[in-house]
């Protein structure tokens, strides 16, 4: 995940979005949701849902700049 190898090196990480309200990621894809059959394949690896968690948590994710 280039957040974690880029905050892990020093850096701020940046986030923007249109309207300065935080972005949200599609809970089936993290979590698992509900895909039917294909959940296994479509579902992220629980290391990358961490991350993706942490990143979340961030300031500069949960802050974004319009």
């Amino acid at each position: 995940m280039p957040w974690r190898v880029l905050t892990r090196a020093g850096h701020a990480c940046i986030f923007a979005t249109p309207d300065a309200k935080p972005a949200q990621a599609d809970r089936r894809v993290p979590r698992g949701g509900d895909p039917g059959l294909l959940a296994p394949m479509l579902r992220a690896q629980s290391d990358a849902v961490t991350q993706h968690d942490r990143m979340a948590r961030s300031t500069g994710c949960s802050t974004p700049l319009a």
